[in-house]
């Protein structure tokens, strides 16, 4: 096999300049770091890693998908069971946002708990849609002092109950 190699393996590679930071591509020898101004293009399809690789882990914004086109961002779509962590492990408050308009469709399949990741206090909707509250997380707000259910028959078109216990008039 051929390729291009320096006299001395611990030269760096520079190509458009003379230092890593003159260079518009640049291969560190001792750590096998690269480092480029352009575009990366992969062609190939595939981006391999070790069995944890890093993206963008320094103080940045990453855009998935920031151009206007329509595109479908897949994560963790494979057969295998997927562990999917967002803002995980912060000690401040994360802004996690989905969607942007009130047309966007948010599907979300199986159980889901909502409000401290199903420890002590959350709700948790199952995956036939059932709403239970576990801990002090008991109480559904309305945007002003009532609370309105809007669909009065069942299935069957006969009347449903609603049982409130533990409440007093107000």
């Amino acid at each position: 096999d051929e390729g291009l190699a320096p006299y001395n393996l611990t030269l760096d590679l520079y190509v458009g300049g003379t230092s890593t930071s003159a260079a518009t591509f640049a291969v560190e020898a001792a750590t096998g770091n690269v480092q480029m101004d352009g575009d990366l293009t992969v062609s190939g399809g595939d981006i391999i890693g070790a069995a944890t690789t890093n993206i963008a882990n320094a103080a940045t914004v990453l855009n998935l998908g920031s151009t206007n086109i329509t595109r479908a961002v897949n994560i963790g779509t494979g057969t295998g069971a997927d562990t999917i962590s967002i803002g995980t492990g912060g000690t401040t408050a994360d802004d996690i946002n989905i969607g942007g308009l009130a047309t966007s469709t948010i599907d979300i399949l199986g159980v889901t708990d909502i409000g401290d990741g199903g420890t002590t206090n959350y709700a948790t909707f199952n995956a036939s849609g059932d709403l239970t509250f576990t801990g002090s997380a008991d109480t559904i707000t309305g945007p002003n002092a009532d609370f309105t259910i809007t669909n009065p028959t069942d299935a069957t078109g006969e009347d449903f109950t609603i049982s409130v216990t533990g409440a007093t008039d107000s």
